[in-house]
C-alpha cells in the first residue's frame, strides 16, 4: 500500500468509521436483532431484542481480559493509597 493509498483509506475511516471486524460484527447484530424482533412472539419474549444480545464476546471465548479503562484503573489506585494511608500511623480523616 503506497502512502497515497493509506492517506485516502484514513480519511475514508474519517467519513464513515473505522473499518474493522467490530464494526461488521455490529452489522450483523443489527440484522439478527431485526429478524429476531420479526419473528418473535410478544407474549413469550414481551421485550424487544437489542443488537447487543447478538454481539458476539470474543474475548472472553478466548479467555482473554479486557483491558482496564483509565476510570477503573484510577478508582483501583486510589483504593491501593486509602489503604495505605489507613496503614500509616498518622493517618487522620
Amino acid at each position: 500500500m503506497s502512502s497515497a493509498e493509506f492517506a485516502e483509506m484514513q480519511a475514508y475511516q474519517k467519513l464513515v468509521g473505522p473499518l474493522t471486524p467490530h464494526r461488521a460484527d455490529w452489522r450483523a447484530a443489527l440484522v439478527a436483532s431485526m429478524v429476531a424482533n420479526a419473528n418473535r412472539d410478544a407474549k413469550k419474549h414481551p421485550r424487544p431484542y437489542s443488537p447487543e444480545e447478538f454481539i458476539p464476546d470474543w474475548e472472553k471465548a478466548a479467555g482473554v481480559k479486557r483491558p482496564l479503562t483509565p476510570r477503573e484503573v484510577a478508582d483501583k489506585a486510589k483504593a491501593a493509597f486509602r489503604g495505605l494511608a489507613a496503614k500509616s500511623k498518622g493517618f487522620q480523616r
